[in-house]
């Protein structure tokens, strides 16, 4: 079974926690990462190629 890494992101993309899983193919790491994840932004990684990248989303809006 591939190993893979979960990366749980903070609202700036920078890692918040770290997670590794062994998962049958991408798609199951994938699932695996969204039920972890929670809604946060998460990358996927297997070994040195990242699967899955959701980012947080930027602020839109105007200053006040």
């Amino acid at each position: 079974m591939p190993e893979y890494e979960v990366l749980i992101l903070d609202k700036d993309a920078n890692p918040a926690a770290f997670i590794e899983t062994q998962q049958a193919d991408d798609e199951d790491a994938i699932r695996s990462a969204v039920r972890i994840a929670n809604g946060r932004p998460f990358e996927v990684w297997r070994d040195i190629v990242c699967v899955h990248r959701a980012r947080p989303e930027p602020l839109t809006g105007r200053a006040a």
